[in-house]
């Protein structure tokens, strides 16, 4: 029979992959929840207006009110959302809000493709402005 050492099984790494797909799972339910309720708005069914956080998951989904996001293109949305419900969302919750608050879309996948580049664009946004804010700074500073 062969020993941990000769089977070479780094369970920390193991553990870490478990530890990630969990976190997934968390935030595919916190995402379901999202989308179970706005449903139960639409729908007639005022019963749950909260969303139960999962278990030991840092993200909570906010309550989109239903038709929230109709008409707006994903940066503006994005903006919204950020604006009154700041927090750090993952691509997928970010669409699931989206399509809660009523945004149209013929496709998920294109919905979630335009939110990455969303990110990326506000990323590079607040970079820029960010740079700029410490350019600024710096010639004060050198200034006796």
């Amino acid at each position: 029979m062969a020993t941990d050492a000769e089977m070479k099984i780094d369970y920390a790494v193991v553990l870490k992959h478990l530890q990630e797909e969990l976190d997934g799972m968390d935030e595919r339910r916190q995402a379901l929840l999202a989308s179970i309720a706005a449903m139960k708005r639409l729908v007639g069914d005022d019963q749950e207006q909260a969303f139960p956080p999962a278990q030991d998951s840092p993200v909570r989904m906010p309550p989109i009110p239903p038709r929230f996001f109709l008409g707006m293109t994903p940066t503006e949305a994005y903006r919204q959302l950020m604006q009154r419900w700041p927090g750090h969302y993952r691509p997928p919750q970010i669409a699931d809000l989206f399509m809660a608050g009523g945004m149209e879309t013929a496709h998920r996948t294109t919905l979630i493709q335009s939110i990455h580049s969303v990110l990326k664009r506000e990323r590079n946004r607040a970079a820029a402005e960010e740079r700029k804010r410490t350019e600024n700074v710096l010639p004060m500073a050198r200034v006796r």
